[in-house]
């Protein structure tokens, strides 16, 4: 493996002469909360001032009036919000320092006041823009979990991340493959559980199972008479296991999933236990994930989820396993699975397929333009959990594209292009086609989200390929699509 490139690509890895997890890292992490703490507390940007008198004695106020929990779950929400926050701007200043108790109290006495500075600033900001309210309890919220995250570091923040830190500190858990499967898992973990409208009150969480909001019986929510049509599921279901697949696509790459040879043992057998395994580690990481939900308390856990989620990690390693990593697949190979996505995201993004053909002009000039503003004018966690799904739902474009032929670092660039490019061009098209269903509303941004989207499985995918490339036999000619159903 070529460590010298594995190390500038990876730089988060630890490696021979590397450092995993350095504290630089936690302070992007602390910029990235704080701009999403700003955008998602001031869109739609309607800049519209609507304070009544003055604005100081009206942010005065909302501080004395609006001080009081009005929502727990607004509060919960605000509260997971400063929790990373405080955590990582203190990883920054202390991570591997070992600081005296001077140091530490100094550090957390100058940075906490700089988090509830930024909460009171967001919610003043709030006074001169449409649609957001200012709160005093909201204030309350972030600086409490600011300092709760604060409070995490200072009693085991430094052995925690020593620990993961030993834990990945071999050789199987240094490849690029690992790293991006727990990066990912991270975005799967967030597109599960947000909007975090947490509840830690055990009736809550049986109040679900007596008002029919947690389902044991899998695929009997089509048999509910709840108001919602079955295409909804029927979307949900398809969306749920896409978001899934590229798990499977990275387990390819992991040797915990190799079908090894055994002496004595027919390599069918060989394929199918490694299948078997593959798709129980799926099951795991979707009852994990269906758990938490019961602690969210706008999320419905279901044994359906859980099926759907673990069929979603086979198929994506049974098509990493066809794709091969050395030769890679043909011309014809790549458009069968290219055209095969596009139908799967087609039938998610159409349903219920009620097309009518004099609305799309008219829906078409009452478009919102404004990035963002669709998926966070409501709720901004809600917001991110749309917005995470829609760009994950176009990795495989990326992926698909980055299996052809050799991985070869010089046709890097020309594959990153014709990803973006087929990403925008789908997202076009599914965005068009909405605009001429009655049910569905077409979102721009959308177009923005399946470009990243392919931007990142090309990327992962030519970078795992390209790790791998050394350990692969020379193989001449493409893998041909007859070998996917082989």
């Amino acid at each position: 493996m070529n460590t010298d490139r594995i190390r500038r690509e990876f730089p988060w890895m630890k490696l021979p002469g590397g450092e995993f997890l350095p504290r630089r890292l936690f302070g992007w992490l602390a910029l990235g909360v704080v701009a999403f703490t700003i955008y998602g507390s001031f869109v739609p940007f309607v800049l519209r001032p609507h304070y009544t008198d003055h604005p100081i004695s009206s942010f005065r106020w909302a501080l004395e009036q609006r001080s009081n929990i009005q929502s727990r779950s607004d509060f919960l929400a605000n509260f997971a919000l400063g929790v990373p926050l405080g955590f990582c701007v203190l990883a920054w200043r202390l991570l591997d320092r070992n600081p005296n108790r001077l140091n530490l109290v100094g550090c957390i006495v100058a940075l906490w006041p700089c988090c509830v500075f930024l909460a009171a600033a967001v919610e003043f900001g709030q006074l001169y823009f449409e649609g957001r309210t200012t709160s005093g309890s909201d204030i309350i919220a972030q600086s409490l979990g600011s300092a709760f995250g604060m409070c995490v570091f200072v009693v085991g923040g430094q052995w925690g991340i020593d620990r993961v830190r030993r834990q990945f500190d071999h050789e199987h858990y240094r490849t690029p493959a690992v790293a991006l499967l727990v990066m990912y898992l991270g975005l799967l973990a967030l597109t599960q559980t947000l909007p975090l409208d947490l509840s830690a009150s055990p009736p809550d969480w049986l109040r679900k199972f007596r008002d029919g909001k947690a389902t044991l019986s899998p695929f009997s929510e089509l048999g509910v008479q709840n108001g919602i049509p079955a295409w909804r599921k029927g979307q949900a279901w398809l969306e749920l296991a896409a978001v899934y697949l590229p798990v499977g696509l990275l387990l390819a790459f992991v040797s915990l999933t190799d079908p090894r040879p055994q002496p004595g043992v027919l390599p069918w057998v060989t394929l199918f236990r490694a299948a078997m395994r593959v798709f129980g580690i799926g099951l795991l990481l979707a009852v994990v994930f269906e758990s938490c939900q019961f602690l969210v308390m706008s999320r419905s856990p279901s044994t359906t989820d859980v099926i759907l989620g673990g069929g979603g990690v086979l198929l994506g390693w049974l098509l990493a396993r066809g794709m091969g990593t050395g030769r890679g697949l043909d011309i014809e190979a790549v458009l069968i699975l290219a055209q095969g996505w596009l139908v799967w995201l087609a039938v998610a993004a159409w349903l219920p397929f009620d097309f009518e053909a004099h609305i799309g002009a008219r829906r078409f000039t009452r478009m919102n333009w404004l990035p963002f503003e669709s998926a966070l004018e409501k709720n901004y966690l809600s917001g991110l959990e749309e917005i995470l799904t829609k760009t994950l739902l176009s990795v495989p474009f990326g992926v698909i594209v980055a299996a052809y032929g050799s991985p070869s670092a010089k046709r890097g660039r020309v594959a990153v292009a014709v990803a973006v490019a087929i990403s925008v061009g789908v997202g076009l098209l599914l965005e068009v086609g909405q605009l001429y269903l009655r049910e569905r509303v077409s979102a721009p941004m959308d177009v923005l989200y399946a470009a990243a989207g392919g931007w990142l499985g090309v990327a992962a995918t030519l970078k795992l390929r390209q790790a791998l490339a050394p350990h692969e036999p020379a193989v001449a000619e493409p893998m041909a699509v007859e070998a996917l159903v082989k």
